[in-house]
């Protein structure tokens, strides 16, 4: 046994979809799928590796943290977490009072060095805003 998948392994299979109905008034949504793939790139999934697949997120003493919706309960501890590591950390929150019109300045006042770490909670403008300003090699949390 290799653990290499083998073309006994496969199978193609016709079966009749199910009728999906979504009642009126309903906010659920019907997605109807058009291709599947099993990409190569899967087989590497498959192999023993001494080392971990997914490169290493974890922040080090240094590196310049921009966290979204801060004052959130989980931007909160991601802020602290940051700070107790010893990274240079910035995050945004903000109200109605309190706005930033251009989010891209704002950005290269607060961290001018750019981000190595961007903790991305809302999406939007403001992911529009922090892609120019990420560092290279920079990593992004979602």
């Amino acid at each position: 046994m290799t653990g290499l998948p083998s073309e006994d392994d496969m199978e193609v299979v016709t079966v009749k979809a199910p009728t999906l109905v979504v009642s009126a008034g309903s906010s659920a949504v019907v997605v109807k799928n058009l291709y599947v793939s099993c990409d190569p790139y899967m087989r590497k999934r498959m192999a023993r590796h001494e080392a971990p697949v997914v490169p290493d997120f974890c922040p080090s003493k240094g590196e310049y943290v921009f966290i979204s919706a801060a004052c959130g309960a989980v931007g909160q501890i991601v802020g602290q977490l940051a700070k107790m590591t010893g990274c240079y950390v910035v995050g945004s929150t903000g109200s109605d009072e309190k706005k930033e019109p251009d989010l891209d300045a704002a950005l290269e006042r607060s961290i001018p060095e750019g981000i190595d770490i961007y903790f991305e909670n809302v999406g939007g403008a403001m992911l529009d805003a922090v892609l120019p300003n990420m560092r290279l090699s920079g990593r992004i949390v979602m």
